[in-house]
């Protein structure tokens, strides 16, 4: 029961982001993992989630007219080549070494997003 008062509320907020910007799994992943499930499964589960989601924003984005299919269709089928070849690799990769890559990517993504904010608020506020 912990479980999901853990989950539930990062999983939202997850879904939430993940809507608007994409990087969604940066959140619910760790939460997944800090609810104690097996690194594959957690990915596994995120994977899910995170498709569920995308599917409704991407019918709602396309209902309003916000999809441009020329370029998009292209890129949908290099999505499906990268995600097998990442699917296939995550297979083989042991839980210890998949938890350091996770940690590592997301050391990385948290960098870039602090400095970025940074350099708009900088831009916003201090070149007035």
């Amino acid at each position: 029961m912990l479980e999901y008062l853990i989950i539930c509320p990062l999983v939202f907020l997850a879904g939430f982001i993940d809507a608007i910007a994409g990087g969604g799994g940066l959140i619910s992943l760790p939460a997944y993992l800090f609810a104690g499930l097996p690194v594959h499964n957690a990915i596994a589960t995120n994977k899910l989630s995170s498709t569920m989601g995308t599917t409704i924003s991407t019918l709602k984005y396309a209902k309003n007219g916000f999809i441009n299919y020329k370029r998009a269709i292209p890129c949908v089928f290099l999505t499906l080549f990268g995600a097998s070849i990442g699917a296939n690799l995550a297979l083989v990769i042991s839980d210890k070494i998949f938890i350091i890559i996770i940690c590592y990517y997301i050391f990385i993504f948290i960098s870039i997003c602090f400095i970025n904010i940074f350099k708009i608020c900088y831009s916003h506020f201090c070149c007035i």
